[in-house]
């Protein structure tokens, strides 16, 4: 990692981001996480958010699985696979430990590849805690289920603690109102919502302003590049992959087959104030950079549907034939590059 002058010292983060990320934290910028580790940096989690994610992310696993289950069976079905076979494949792709067996594993893999730090929840005294429920002192609200909030408070008071004993300043990331209200009368927390804005934080910005310069004038000025050209071709591939939901109306019942959608262009999303792309710092090492951009995409969806109409007679669905259809869609997106190469040489030696 640089070697950086930093305001903060540490972050951690809130349940609700990692519940933002839909508790991906092997992939996105969750995974970026684990550039902390062996760095100056420390990441902090307080042990009350690791027990809320583990929750979360047991509910998740419980559901995905039981989804992949109801999905096993049609196809067991459909494609006139032997009982023994379906069970097998079910037990190959859900595999067999518990639910929250796998949900404990990956929030160790994840705390072993960020090098995090768990912060306990005996760091928080109980005189404090008793003062801010009977104070109604932030987390805490004038409202009838006020005990609810007790974990948070729990959670800032021990981080608080540790950042004191420390003498650090801690980055919190959180859109909790509780936490955002804690923090306006702490002096060693400082909460933002945004991820990738607290992230931007940390990297050096001597180390990428130029290639950021660069690649933002390139931008404005529609100047060909690999990077730019990289982008285009990555949102190309996605749509490739990309999930869509056909939301279509008719006189007739119909199926839909054939559903794809095509690139057709895509948009930097710009600042309101200052008018250039965002390009967000995700990542800087000695020989590589992350950044995120904002692109908003311009897609053609096509579907075929596949008609029909009930003979209320003969009591069966009547063939009609088909009939395609397309629309053109727009969505929002956020693309990370990892960037290597010599930046001080500019952006033709720089690989995405």
């Amino acid at each position: 990692m640089t070697e950086i002058n930093l305001e903060y010292q540490a972050i951690t983060i809130d349940t609700c981001i990692f519940d933002e990320r839909d508790c991906g934290l092997e992939k996105g910028l969750l995974k970026q996480l684990y550039q902390f580790k062996g760095s100056p940096v420390v990441l902090v989690l307080s042990e009350i958010v690791i027990r809320e994610l583990q929750k979360h992310m047991t509910e998740k696993i419980k559901d995905s699985r039981a989804k992949i289950g109801r999905a096993m069976k049609l196809a067991s079905a459909h494609l006139c696979l032997a009982e023994v076979d379906a069970d097998q494949i079910c037990t190959k792709i859900l595999g067999i430990i518990s639910d929250s067996a796998l949900a404990k594993q990956r929030i160790h893999e994840f705390i072993t590849n960020t090098g995090a730090k768990i912060i306990v929840p005996e760091l928080a005294t109980m005189d404090s805690l008793v003062s801010m429920y009977f104070d109604i002192s932030p987390p805490f609200k004038n409202i009838d289920n006020k005990k609810h909030e007790f974990p948070d408070a729990i959670a800032l008071l021990s981080l608080e603690a540790w950042a004191d004993d420390n003498n650090v300043r801690l980055l919190a990331v959180s859109k909790d109102n509780g936490w955002k209200e804690y923090a306006e009368g702490s002096t060693s927390i400082v909460v933002i919502e945004d991820l990738t804005k607290a992230m931007a934080e940390f990297q050096t910005p001597n180390a990428v302003r130029s290639i950021v310069e660069l690649l933002i004038s390139s931008i404005d000025s529609e100047t060909d590049n690999d990077i730019l050209f990289g982008i285009t071709d990555e949102l190309t591939k996605s749509l490739l992959d990309v999930d869509i939901e056909i939301e279509a109306y008719s006189a007739f019942s119909y199926e839909t087959e054939d559903v794809y959608a095509k690139y057709l262009g895509h948009d930097f999303v710009r600042d309101s104030s200052s008018k250039s792309p965002i390009i967000e710092v995700i990542r800087v090492d000695q020989d590589c950079v992350v950044l995120q951009v904002e692109v908003d995409v311009t897609c053609e969806v096509f579907c075929t549907f596949e008609l029909s109409v009930y003979d209320g007679v003969d009591r069966e669905d009547v063939h009609l034939g088909k009939n395609s259809a397309s629309v053109i869609q727009e969505y929002s997106t956020g693309v990370l590059l990892t960037l290597v190469g010599d930046f001080a040489k500019g952006l033709e030696f720089i690989e995405l």
